[in-house]
């Protein structure tokens, strides 16, 4: 039913699944003329979702609201997540939120044997589906794992009409990947694990993340940005711009990699910090040749312009 396009960045529904009106039949004349009806819109209402919105600011999040940005002109697309306010085409979605109070004082994970973050996508799933039957959406576009569960869960038992588009971000084994309608794969060896599996190709993509265009101009001269920044001319600069972890980011290893190179260097971490033990062991194997920084998304490009290498 739906295709993305990894050109222009679009969702659209396929034409032949609306049954378009048809053309009023010739009247006699003298015969009374029936009230116009409204326009039809055949532009598809997609829902972008990701709770962890104005929470924490992973890929995850940053990728979501990219594409709100870019897309929100040419869609008639709505961004749910679950912190910040609500407001210029944004609702927050209220939840148990894995950073703040509600979670510890009741704790659904615990029950479960999981995290704060799945009591999360829970919670934030319930609220949401509410707000997609309600309001029409025919598409919801998530990226978080448990909730995508969560939404096909409660789309199945209710009988509503939306679709999921799942984002296969995480490089989850095949058997670990939440069921949808359609998934859109970001790395190729996921997609052919996908395939080797059995799942069939027609209902999955791999388009990779893309990189705004402009993201790539500098926005002011190198020398410049380093001062801002208190960076020196002649530092060598490894930024790594991602979660601060060691399952999937092996931050521990590239610590350890920066610590062996001498001489004027400096490595940079920009991330949501996930295990705080990793900011002791950076700073005890680098002392000052190292820094650890959580900048707003619209800033990251100037951290691009003023690095020197990014692993």
């Amino acid at each position: 039913l739906y295709t993305a396009s990894a050109r222009g960045g679009t969702i659209a529904r396929d034409a032949r699944s609306r049954r378009r009106p048809r053309s009023p039949r010739p009247r006699a004349p003298g015969a009374r003329v029936p009230r116009t009806p409204p326009a039809v819109s055949w532009l598809v209402k997609v829902a972008i979702a990701c709770t962890g919105i104005d929470q924490v600011q992973r890929g995850f999040e940053r990728m979501f609201r990219e594409v709100f940005q870019r897309l929100r002109g040419d869609l008639d697309a709505t961004l749910f997540k679950g912190g910040g306010r609500s407001g210029d085409g944004e609702r927050r979605i209220y939840c148990l939120q894995r950073t703040g109070l509600s979670s510890l004082l009741l704790p659904l994970h615990l029950l479960a044997g999981r995290q704060r973050y799945h009591s999360e996508c829970l919670t934030f799933g319930l609220g949401l589906h509410r707000r997609l039957v309600r309001e029409g959406f025919e598409l919801v576009y998530c990226i978080d794992s448990p909730l995508a569960k969560v939404l096909m869960r409660l789309r199945d038992r209710s009988n509503a009409a939306y679709k999921v588009l799942y984002v296969e971000g995480a490089s989850l084994p095949f058997d670990f990947q939440p069921r949808a309608d359609f998934v859109h794969h970001v790395a190729e060896p996921a997609y052919e694990d996908a395939l080797a599996a059995g799942f069939p190709s027609g209902a999955m993509e791999y388009v990779p993340v893309g990189v705004p265009l402009d993201l790539s101009a500098s926005p002011a001269p190198r020398r410049d940005l380093r001062a801002k920044y208190g960076v020196a001319p002649e530092t060598f600069v490894i930024l790594d711009v991602s979660a601060l972890n060691r399952p999937f980011k092996r931050i521990d290893h590239l610590i350890d990699e920066a610590a062996r190179i001498e001489g004027d260097l400096l490595l940079w971490l920009d991330g949501t910090v996930e295990e705080p033990d990793l900011v002791d062991l950076a700073r005890e194997r680098l002392r000052e040749r190292v820094r650890i920084s959580h900048v707003p998304t619209s800033d990251v490009r100037e951290l691009y312009a003023l690095a020197d290498v990014m692993p």
